[in-house]
């Protein structure tokens, strides 16, 4: 219990000091003692093989992504019947549209920039984990999020399966993101 205190600790300090616009000495201290935690965390993860506690670590942390990330990233788009209509490499150093963000217990899609502030459309994740090769997030905008583009006149959208997937791949002793998977939905 104390080490969960700790890290989201050390998140709050970090978003503290961002949102009332401190001094960028006291910010980049804020984030040195939440990257530290961080590598920390995943190191544990990745050693236990934990990957619900690795998603949770990658997602809250830019720094931790890039790390963890294979050194292309696919950017891959697909039509409601799953076939591909574009793929592009992007470098992981580049790649900055990272699609999903964690606010303690509740999940929220960033914008198509990667800004997790402008994200407020809650969605539900399923973590699909196979310790030895791949492991997926998919992740779904909620039934009431009016943004999305809803596949079924009736509104049910149960079955209209995920908005995106992010693909892991078994790597450096842990996971590394090799595809980031965008569903285009047909309205």
């Amino acid at each position: 219990m104390t080490r969960l205190f700790v890290k989201g600790a050390a998140r709050m300090a970090l978003a503290g000091a961002v949102s009332l616009g401190l001094p960028i000495a006291v910010q980049d201290a804020a984030a040195s003692v939440a990257d530290s935690s961080a590598q920390e965390d995943i190191g544990k993860a990745c050693a236990t093989q934990n990957f619900d506690s690795f998603v949770e670590i990658f997602v809250s942390s830019p720094e931790i992504r890039q790390a963890y990330s294979s050194p292309t990233i696919a950017y891959t788009l697909r039509g409601g019947d799953h076939r591909v209509l574009s793929t592009r490499k992007i470098s992981a150093k580049d790649y900055t549209m990272f699609p999903i963000r964690v606010d303690g217990v509740r999940w929220y899609s960033a914008d198509e920039s990667g800004d997790k502030s402008a994200g407020s459309t809650p969605i539900n994740v399923k973590v699909h984990d196979d310790l030895d090769t791949i492991s997926t997030i998919d992740w779904t905008r909620t039934p009431g999020d009016t943004q999305r583009r809803q596949s079924d006149p009736s509104g049910d959208q149960s079955d209209s399966g995920p908005d995106g997937r992010l693909v892991f791949k078994a790597g450096k002793g842990c996971w590394l993101l090799s595809e980031d998977i965008r569903f285009v939905k047909q309205g």
